[in-house]
């Protein structure tokens, strides 16, 4: 766990360089995140069939959170997690600022998603206010690290063990909605 998308942006890279898999998290306030890597992944799926149900090995390709956090917004999923981004600003803020934004930093994030939604043609108002006010309070809840490390511990297993679809890649649970949701992020 990290409050420093730079420290996450090195761990996986470091892991990427040799060739091991990554799973970094991070929790803020009434959100949280967690994103994989496992570069290249076999797993087995169950699948039914007209005679039955079988077994089918897939493989799954990650993308390094760099490119990730490049995703553009218009490229996001319509229905998807609206904190994604507000991780996008928060990275592009904490690069600005040299340091990880704290809830004095709320402006900086406002006119940071306003410039990045403009660029991208997005409506700000997508991005609500509120959901900053959430991160930026940097107090942890455990009920936030509780369900984050639930949801990660039961992903590690499907790494390990091979079997199952595993998150692909970036997974996302706030306190106000009440929801998880997996989020495929996939750069420019």
């Amino acid at each position: 766990f990290s409050h420093s998308f730079r420290e996450l942006r090195a761990a996986n890279a470091w892991c990427r360089g040799t060739g091991r898999a990554f799973i970094g998290a991070m929790v803020s306030g009434a959100s949280g995140f967690f994103f994989v890597d496992h570069i290249k992944h076999a797993y087995q799926e169950k699948a039914a069939n007209k005679d039955g149900a079988e077994t089918v090995q897939r493989t799954a390709e990650y993308v390094a959170l760099e490119h990730a956090l490049e995703t553009p917004w218009k490229a996001l999923p319509r229905k998807g997690n609206r904190l994604v981004p507000v991780l996008q600003v928060l990275d592009r803020v904490e690069e600005r600022l040299g340091r990880v934004p704290g809830k004095g930093d709320l402006r900086a994030c406002l006119e940071a998603r306003d410039a990045m939604a403009a660029a991208e043609g997005v409506d700000r108002s997508r991005i609500p206010d509120e959901l900053f006010l959430s991160v930026l309070h940097r107090e942890e809840m455990p009920a936030v690290n509780a369900v984050l490390g639930g949801v990660l511990a039961q992903e590690v297993l499907k790494w390990v063990s091979g079997k199952g679809e595993p998150v692909d890649n970036t997974f996302c649970f706030s306190v106000f909605d009440g929801a998880g949701q997996i989020d495929r992020l996939r750069g420019r």
